[in-house]
């Protein structure tokens, strides 16, 4: 009997085990919690309570124990959306393969650490007020399909980078601030 109970045990245990987020997931959620708001309207964060399991929070999708997509706001069109600037802490989420973030009114600069991405196939921050330039290191990120940075502030050039990805195939870049030539890119054929 006391085989059978401690078998229990350890079977619970390991059951619970896998249902935990890695550790540097979960500290990469809460920095990015602390740096976005909900606008008055808005109540995406309202499940985001981090005494509970994060892979249940809206917006985030979770394969095994890392974050696989972050979609960050309310997709609904009367959502105001979020505020606030993206934390460097999202180039921890090593899995992250879909990253979007709703309109909303989301500022400065897209961190340089969208760069460590390098699973990231999906790259969607649009209607927002981002600025700066265009992070060059997003052209290592070779399974980047689409990327739409659209309805932004941006400035400065498309980084040559860009034109050799791979596998792009939409490219977004419409009304925003960028001066320059557009890059020759490698994968043309696709390119939409």
């Amino acid at each position: 009997m006391k085989i059978s109970t401690f078998s229990l045990v350890l079977l619970y245990f390991f059951q619970s085990a896998r249902a935990i987020l890695d550790p540097v997931d979960f500290l990469a959620l809460q920095s990015i919690r602390r740096s976005l708001h909900d606008v008055p309207g808005s109540n995406f964060f309202s499940s985001w309570d981090f005494t509970g399991d994060p892979c249940s929070f809206a917006g985030v999708y979770c394969v095994s124990d890392k974050v696989f997509a972050l979609n960050l706001g309310e997709t609904r069109a009367s959502s105001p959306g979020l505020t606030g600037k993206i934390d460097t802490a999202i180039g921890k989420l090593s899995a992250l393969a879909d990253l979007t973030v709703s309109p909303g009114r989301i500022y400065g600069h897209l961190p340089q650490s969208i760069s460590q991405l390098k699973n990231l196939k999906f790259l969607g921050i649009s209607r927002n007020f981002i600025s700066g330039e265009i992070p060059a290191g997003l052209g290592q990120l070779h399974n980047l399909r689409t990327i739409d940075l659209s309805y932004n502030q941006l400035s400065g050039t498309i980084p040559p980078s860009i034109g050799k990805l791979p596998v792009l195939n939409n490219l977004i870049l419409r009304h925003n601030r960028l001066t320059g030539s557009v890059p020759s890119f490698a994968s043309a054929q696709n390119l939409n």
